[in-house]
């Protein structure tokens, strides 16, 4: 039986190190890397489900850039628990994390990022199909996290891969 996928989505930026270690670029290098990237090999190996797979920002800039990962798994695979413990890392260095869920996502409350193992936090912004991200959320912010992505709208993910050349 094939269990359906859910999706989150974290941008890390290009001066805090990662939490979490990319291991592949599942759409191939990105324009002008070279092929001996380790980013570009394939996933493989016998720990092949826990690992996290990444996509790139695909705009080239001349600065560093922020990083944008896609983290995704079956039901209970604990992504929203990674995303609640990856947000606790960054706050414990002293470092600003930008919480973002659709607003259609109620489970647990109405602005409530739960895990079912118990851990919990507030989302710092709902997202509705057509938000504008106001730009003041993401000054200073060194990590942005967005549980059930899956639900947020094509609109917004393109906002927020613009987010990826200013952090």
């Amino acid at each position: 039986m094939l269990l359906p996928l859910l999706w989150g989505l974290a941008i890390i930026s290009s001066g805090a190190a990662s939490p979490s270690t990319p291991v592949s670029n599942l759409s191939g290098p990105a324009p002008g890397t070279p092929p001996s990237d380790p980013l570009s090999r394939p996933l493989s190996g016998p720990d092949i489900s826990s690992r996290a797979p990444i996509v790139r920002p695909l705009v080239a800039g001349s600065g560093k850039m922020a990083k944008l990962y896609f983290r995704h798994g079956t039901v209970s695979s604990a992504k929203t628990l990674n995303l609640l413990a990856v947000a606790h890392t960054y706050k414990q260095q002293g470092k600003k994390v930008v919480v973002l869920k659709p607003a259609l996502d109620t489970r647990f409350g109405k602005s409530q990022v739960a895990s079912r193992a118990g851990l919990e936090c507030e989302a710092d912004f709902l997202l509705e199909p057509g938000t504008v991200l106001p730009a003041s959320l993401f000054d200073d912010c060194h990590c942005v996290l967005v549980d059930e992505a899956q639900f947020v709208s094509s609109f917004i993910i393109d906002q927020l891969r613009q987010v990826t050349k200013c952090m």
